[in-house]
């Protein structure tokens, strides 16, 4: 006797699973922080200075070097390096008070260093 319902498939789902598409989304955290330090010119030991001037966050550059290369972070993470970027980078609190990215005399916007996300609606 056959039950009401949708049917079980036996196909592949052709939807990556979430962990796959985590380790995706991850990596992609991971170029986003690299690739704004890179414009930057910082170093992990300049965004260690940041994040302590700014937030007070204290991390080693040892530290912040491993957590990012591994991917191992969260969103919160994420959030902060690129708030403490986008002041330095983009017009914020920091830039105002007259700091700039190394070896650079103009201010750089972190949007235009990432495309933009977190802007659109989905």
């Amino acid at each position: 006797m056959r039950k009401a319902g949708r049917p079980i498939s036996t196909k592949q789902p052709a939807v990556k699973i979430e962990a796959q598409a985590e380790d995706i989304w991850g990596q992609r955290a991971v170029l986003l922080i690299k690739n704004a330090m890179t414009e930057a010119g910082w170093t992990y030991g300049d965004l260690a200075q940041h994040l302590k001037a700014e937030l007070d966050v204290e991390m080693s550059a040892v530290a912040l070097n491993r957590r990012i290369n591994r991917g191992n972070f969260s969103a919160g993470f994420l959030l902060m390096c690129r708030e403490v970027l986008q002041d330095s980078l983009g017009g914020g609190a920091s830039a105002k008070e007259g700091v700039r990215p190394k070896g650079r005399t103009e201010s750089i916007s972190l949007e235009g260093i990432i495309g933009g996300w977190g802007t659109k609606a989905r």
